[in-house]
């Protein structure tokens, strides 16, 4: 218990002073003006920023399936696919200054360059020279060929795209990724420091990455192969999804929810927040691991489970198969299994199960707390429970080997069978009679 204080303070510690640089940096930015459409209303420390802007529009056509290549350091892109063989791109440079007389000469230095190489577009956006302090951005507003292939790069700014049957690979360092009904083609979709959601994806076998080192990540209706949703600092969200490939769930700080789908091998790592999966049927070994946080699955059937929590409980309804099941702090609840073979372990919390049990051997292990088993009435075992300070309630009927002890029972329970190794240090062992729930 000290060691988990400890490690919090440490936590919060680091917290604090990230915070402290991060106020520094922005205070430092906003003053010298380095984001002055932060001041355009409202700021306390420059009320007389002037807007001027400069509309363009231009029509490409192309040979289908086209290429799209966008690169702009200040702005946003939303982008939808249409049918015909036209790209339209209809931009706005906008310039944030005080100074009247350099707002046109910067609209007029910062470059929008686009070029057409057969099938492939490239857009550049090139910012004046010497313009700190003067912000100049440029907004896309672009459709495409609905099968063209976009790669999207921005250093500052939201990404909106939007009906695609292609490829779309996606970047920003500072800003939002929206993607929504995109088939037919990969989803890669990065943020530095930003949410990435993405909607309605049915890519069939293609792998699908997600990624935000600050920000949520939500994955909403899919349909896919391979899936990799990833956040540094941020929650991870993903309902009614399906992957015909292995998926990867991983968040250094932020909780972990997956309802609704299936998939083949599943693997989540959560240092410091929960992970829950409601209604989902994963087709491989499942695999989940947190340091600060619980792990409750609800009806998630795996081939095999492998739950290690270093702080935290485990809750498992419904599970059918092996289960490996590790916490240093935290209860372990295991509710209508089905054949399961049971390693249960615990240093510091209660141990419950409930259901049938498979060939074994079984073991369900803890320091302090208490355990109970509740098994069909017709259960076969060779039982051997243990505890050093607490007492054993078993309520079949057993064939015993060698002297009764308060605090020890060994012996077979309807002729013997399974193995299963009960032990406790401090508790009460109780093992029970009780009706299968129906599925």
């Amino acid at each position: 218990m000290q060691q988990k204080k400890v490690v919090a303070t440490i936590l919060i510690v680091i917290m604090v002073i990230l915070c402290v640089l991060m106020s520094i940096a922005g205070l430092f930015f906003v003053r010298t003006g380095f984001f002055p459409f932060l001041s355009s209303k409202g700021n306390l420390f420059n009320q007389s920023n002037i807007v001027t802007t400069i509309e363009e529009h231009e029509i490409i056509t192309v040979e289908t399936p086209a290429r799209l290549v966008i690169e702009n350091p200040f702005g946003n892109v939303k982008l939808t696919g249409t049918t015909g063989n036209q790209i339209t791109i209809d931009f706005v440079k906008r310039v944030w200054t005080n100074n009247p007389d350099k707002a046109q000469e910067y609209l007029e230095k910062t470059k929008v360059i686009i070029v057409q190489e057969g099938q492939t577009v490239k857009i550049n956006v090139i910012p004046a020279e010497n313009s700190f302090g003067i912000m100049v951005n440029v907004d896309f507003v672009i459709s495409v060929p609905v099968d063209t292939v976009v790669n999207i790069s921005l250093n500052n700014g939201d990404i909106n795209l939007n009906h695609l049957e292609a490829e779309a690979i996606l970047h920003s360092d500072f800003g939002d990724i929206y993607v929504s009904d995109l088939q037919n083609g990969e989803l890669n979709a990065t943020s530095r420091n930003g949410t990435v959601s993405a909607s309605q994806i049915r890519i069939g076998n293609l792998p699908l990455l997600l990624s935000s080192d600050f920000g949520d990540l939500q994955l909403i209706e899919s349909d896919s192969g391979q899936v990799d949703v990833r956040s540094k600092n941020g929650e991870l969200t993903l309902e009614n999804v399906k992957s015909s490939g292995p998926m990867s769930l991983s968040s250094d700080f932020g909780s972990i929810s997956f309802a609704e789908g299936r998939t083949g091998a599943f693997n989540a790592l959560s240092r410091n927040g929960d992970v829950t999966l409601n209604s989902v049927a994963i087709g491989g070994p499942l695999s989940i691991e947190t340091d600060f946080g619980d792990i409750n699955l609800n009806n998630a059937g795996a081939r095999s489970y492998d739950l290690q929590n270093k702080n935290g409980t485990i809750f498992v309804d419904s599970p059918i198969g092996p289960i490996v099941a590790n916490s240093n702090f935290g209860s372990i609840e295991v509710i209508n299994g089905q054949l399961c073979d049971l390693m249960l372990t615990t240093q510091n919390g209660d141990i419950k199960y409930t259901g049938s049990i498979g060939a074994g051997p079984h073991s369900l292990s803890t320091n302090f707390g208490d355990i109970f088993i509740g098994l069909p009435a017709d259960s076969s075992l060779d039982l051997e429970a243990e505890t050093a300070f607490g007492n054993i309630d078993n309520a079949f009927e057993i064939t015993t080997r060698g002297k009764l002890q308060e605090n020890h029972l060994s012996g077979k329970i309807n002729g013997g069978g399974t193995s299963v190794n009960v032990k406790t240090s401090n508790g009460t062992i109780k093992l029970d009679s009780i009706q299968i729930k129906e599925l």
